[in-house]
């Protein structure tokens, strides 16, 4: 699969991607603000790069909080989208799986939130990412959980559980989700391995409950999302440029 079709079909399922992602009943945005939040505690004053921004809507946050925030992602329509609300963030459509373009500065913190398993290659991108940040600049990458996401849901003699069928071959899977995607499976060793040989240090590592599609307060869960919330299909990963 080469990164242009992957491309196309963002831009073809990018408006039924925009009215959900990003939305405050996203529980993929709620899972991650917290470990955002705590790995950018101030982002006043800092030059921030968002990676796969997609509509924009992660950048606009950074931007209401002081940073100069550049955008940047490979689907035309998804940047469209982003440009249509005034802001001062710069916007710019490229290929990721490709790297960064030259020429796009210094950064002090660099954000991918659901990104880097869309993407066909990870070598070009991080070794960039390295290169465009600071010293000690942090990079925050969210990913699906490459242990549990997409494992299939059964309940067996009163109990649900997810059937593991196979992981530590790369994969790639068709995804339903807004229209219909490429995801591509990678073990954890692999994307590890990947921010090492790039020339990051992985500093931390969380793995955020899965949440209800709809904020419901805990206390009104239902055996099966306290289940679900218990089998993460989510994971945060923050490294730093050596």
């Amino acid at each position: 699969m080469s990164s242009s079709e992957d491309i196309r079909r963002w831009d073809t399922v990018a408006d039924a991607y925009a009215c959900v992602v990003g939305q405050p009943q996203d529980s993929f945005r709620r899972r991650a603000e917290p470990a955002l939040r705590a790995a950018i505690p101030s982002p006043s004053g800092q030059r921030i790069l968002d990676v796969g921004c997609g509509h924009g809507w992660l950048a606009r946050q950074y931007e209401q909080r002081g940073a100069q925030v550049v955008g940047i992602d490979g689907s035309q329509r998804l940047i469209e989208k982003a440009r249509a609300q005034p802001s001062s963030i710069e916007w710019i459509v490229h290929d990721l799986d490709a790297g960064l373009p030259p020429g796009i500065g210094l950064f002090d913190a660099a954000i991918a939130h659901m990104v880097l398993m869309d993407l066909p290659r990870l070598a070009p991108l991080l070794t960039d990412l390295s290169r465009s940040l600071q010293s000690g600049g942090v990079l925050i990458a969210t990913i699906l959980h490459p242990s549990f996401f997409n494992q299939q849901i059964q309940r067996t003699d009163d109990a649900w559980h997810r059937k593991v069928t196979g992981y530590l071959t790369p994969q790639r899977w068709w995804i339903d989700s807004f229209g219909g995607h490429w995801h591509y499976h990678r073990s954890l060793e692999f994307y590890i391995e990947e921010l090492v040989a790039a020339g990051f240090v992985v500093t931390g590592l969380s793995e955020p409950r899965s949440l209800p599609h709809e904020p419901v307060d805990e206390a009104e869960w239902s055996d099966y999302q306290t289940w679900f919330a218990d089998i993460p299909t989510m994971l945060v990963i923050q490294a730093e440029k050596r």
